[in-house]
């Protein structure tokens, strides 16, 4: 059984030597500047491990088969299990450009489409084993864009034809990934825990990167060809563009997911102990009325943070 992004988030520790010369910034922004963020109920106890925005509100996904979607006063199951078995638990999300699918990857090979006006379920076997997949990410309109799935074993799983043919690649080392980011057409952002990134921009050559002098692990990557961020452990957050790379320890809280918007790199972060910072030239730190471990973030349209016990926050 290969590990998924969350159970190494569980596995891991939280000690880890520190980066020399590196400063905790912890500015705290409560409710103020205009905006904060306000607590939205689900109809779930179930932790909510990723979150995307859609053309008709946003969506997550997380254990035992759990998908929800934003209703008028909360965020309501729109699987209650089915078509997933529910022990099989929904790790990644992400949408067409268009905003009209969504795809969810989890457990035992599962990989699905929801049609966010139908309501609509498309199931797609592209392996026949037991494998989890890590995460998924989308590009272009529904019936016609690309399809990124990885596992942990260190597979790219692609299709241009939108899952008419599948093809796969492996990466690596053997170090499990643990995120994936799209950007454009055909471009892809993978990370493993060691904090290796691979990079495409056609769905054919990948290219590797390493982050040098890395001395903990890291959960999740977010960006472009050539700007994103990376999250990890203690804080950390490496942020890259085209000047080159830059170190932040926001704190000393595991930080266990990141997203921008693309349009102007405005981004947030988010980790265990409800811990959100957003990234606007500068970090700000928010307090949340939780104290539970947050594992999802997007930052569009909407900006909505979930986690542990259904939680879920969004900015107003």
């Amino acid at each position: 059984m290969s590990l998924t992004r969350r159970a190494l988030l569980s596995r891991v520790g939280t000690a880890a030597v520190g980066i020399g010369g590196l400063s905790a910034t912890t500015d705290t922004v409560a409710a103020g500047h205009g905006h904060g963020y306000k607590h939205v109920p689900t109809d779930t106890g179930t932790t909510l491990f990723d979150v995307v925005g859609t053309r008709e509100g946003p969506f997550a996904v997380g254990l035992e088969g759990t998908m929800l979607r934003r209703g008028y006063e909360q965020y309501h199951s729109v699987t209650d299990g089915f078509p997933f078995d529910g022990n099989t638990h929904l790790y990644g999300i992400d949408v067409t450009d268009d905003g009209r699918r969504v795809w969810v990857a989890g457990d035992d090979g599962t990989l699905a489409e929801y049609d966010v006006v139908t309501g609509e379920f498309f199931c797609h076997e592209i392996v026949d084993d037991d494998r989890a997949f890590v995460d998924v990410g989308a590009t272009g309109t529904a019936g016609e864009g690309t399809v990124y799935v990885v596992d942990g074993r260190g597979h790219v799983f692609y299709t241009f034809d939108y899952g008419g043919s599948w093809k796969t690649t492996m990466l690596g080392h053997g170090v499990p990934p643990v995120a994936l980011d799209r950007f454009g057409m055909r471009g892809g952002l993978v990370l493993d825990i060691d904090g290796c990134v691979y990079r495409t921009v056609d769905g054919k050559k990948w290219e590797q990167f390493t982050i040098e002098e890395l001395d903990r692990y890291v959960f999740d990557i977010a960006g472009g060809r050539y700007r994103g961020g990376v999250v990890g452990e203690d804080g950390l957050v490496i942020c890259r563009d085209r000047e080159g790379i830059d170190w932040h320890v926001l704190g000393d809280t595991d930080l266990l997911g990141v997203d921008y918007r693309q349009t102007d790199w405005f981004g947030a972060v988010v980790g265990f102990e409800g811990t959100l910072f957003e990234f606007d030239e500068e970090w700000e730190r928010f307090d949340l009325a939780t104290d539970l471990p947050l594992f999802g973030i997007y930052v569009g349209e909407y900006l909505v943070a979930v986690g542990d016990d259904g939680t879920v926050f969004e900015k107003w």
